[in-house]
């Protein structure tokens, strides 16, 4: 029997991949209401899974050929969870990005209408699930690397504050964060390049630190502040 969470007015469908390799006569769907279903070639739902989180909103499916593949979930409060496509026996999450600086959740808000709630420009105006200091993923991407065809591809993943991190996926028992980009949440208030606000010891400190020529800091409403690096020798990125 089919779980009350899957039928009803309030429940939609946000995400669906259809299945390849092994998988393909199956297709996933995750909904807003936080289930992870996947349908057989007859169109009836085979298997389901609760996601333990208030809403999911993104699917992707690694699946290479004559391999199980895995079926990667993202969802409300920052959770990206990993599954077996196959089976839907859950795998791993991935770790937390960085939390929400400044976040204060309406109380008057209820959990589960509050929890896919895109972030507000303001950080007093986030509008966050009550026990929640950290963005939805609101997008997971396998990427390919182009330097080496027959490496293990990587995950991107995309965040209601706006920030994208690239995890290296290749054991899921030791996932670790290869890139991240984060940007600021609100409006830039200043930005001093450090060679240019630092003179004898400051500076040498600064290059002890190992910030390299063009580092750039930005602060912002949001109550961050951002290095940045604009040295020619590499693209504009965020240190």
């Amino acid at each position: 029997e089919i779980s009350a969470c899957l039928v009803g007015s309030e429940m939609c469908i946000r995400d669906r991949v259809c299945g390849s390799g092994t998988c393909s006569s199956s297709i996933y769907c995750t909904t807003s209401t936080g289930v992870l279903c996947l349908f057989n070639e007859q169109k009836m739902v085979e298997k389901w899974v609760q996601l333990e989180s208030a809403s999911s909103f993104c699917l992707e499916l690694f699946s290479p050929e004559g391999a199980s593949g895995l079926l990667i979930v993202g969802c409300a409060n920052g959770i990206i969870r990993c599954f077996d496509p196959q089976s839907l026996q859950y795998i791993a999450t991935l770790p937390l990005p960085a939390p929400l600086l400044g976040a204060v959740p309406p109380a008057s808000v209820d959990r589960e209408e509050n929890a896919d709630t895109i972030v507000a420009a303001e950080p007093t105006e986030m509008a966050l699930d009550t026990h929640s200091m950290y963005a939805a993923c609101y997008g997971v991407c396998k990427v390919a690397s182009s330097h080496n065809p027959s490496a293990a591809p990587k995950l991107a993943t995309i965040y209601a504050d706006r920030s994208l991190f690239v995890w290296d996926i290749s054991d899921m028992y030791a996932i670790a964060k290869y890139r991240s980009f984060q940007y600021h949440r609100a409006c830039v208030w200043d930005i001093q390049f450090i060679e240019d606000t630092t003179v004898g010891a400051a500076a040498d400190s600064a290059a002890q630190a190992g910030l390299p020529k063009g580092t750039f800091v930005t602060c912002s409403a949001d109550n961050t502040c951002l290095l940045y690096t604009s040295d020619a020798a590499d693209d504009m990125q965020c240190v």
